[in-house]
């Protein structure tokens, strides 16, 4: 059985990109804050299947 996490991850936009991309990949359901809204649009847009 695999169980799906919600994933919180602060500060995702930066070094943590790679950690964000982990666990979508794994299915989870990740939730990411950042301060710098025209990178969290970035990742959010490169991320989107």
């Amino acid at each position: 059985m695999s169980l799906t996490k919600h994933i919180l991850i602060i500060g995702g936009t930066g070094m943590l990109k790679g950690t964000v991309e982990y666990f979508l990949n794994r299915g989870d359901t990740v939730s990411v804050v950042a301060r710098n809204t025209s990178k969290i649009t970035e990742l959010s847009e490169r991320l989107v299947l």
